[in-house]
C-alpha cells in the first residue's frame, strides 16, 4: 500500500546548472547556480530557483561569504497527500473546527 493506504505518484522533471570559479590561489570564489522544476501533477508554470554566492578567505581560519538566492520550500508528502477526516463515523477537530 502507499502513503496512508493510497497510491502516491509524484511526477516532475528538473534540470540544474552550476558555475564555480576560483581566483587568487582560491582566496576568492564565485558561484552561480540555477534549477528549473516542472511538475506534471502540480502547478502549470515551471519553477526557477537560483543562487549567486561569493566567498573570500583572507586567512585560513576565516571565511567571508555573501549569498543571494531564491528557493521554495516544498511541502512534505504528509502535508500534500494526507486525507484527514476521510474515515467514516468519526469526528475530527482541526484548528478548532469540527469536520
Amino acid at each position: 500500500m502507499g502513503f496512508f493506504n493510497k497510491k502516491l505518484i509524484v511526477n516532475n522533471l528538473a534540470a540544474y546548472l552550476r558555475f564555480d570559479y576560483s581566483a587568487f590561489a582560491n582566496k576568492l570564489r564565485f558561484i552561480a547556480a540555477g534549477r528549473i522544476d516542472k511538475f506534471f501533477d502540480g502547478p502549470d508554470k515551471p519553477y526557477f530557483s537560483w543562487q549567486f554566492a561569493a566567498t573570500y578567505k583572507p586567512h585560513p581560519n576565516h571565511l567571508i561569504r555573501i549569498v543571494e538566492s531564491r528557493a521554495n520550500r516544498t511541502p512534505l508528502l504528509i502535508n500534500t497527500y494526507a486525507e484527514w477526516g476521510q474515515q467514516k463515523n468519526t469526528t475530527h477537530h482541526h484548528l478548532g473546527f469540527q469536520n
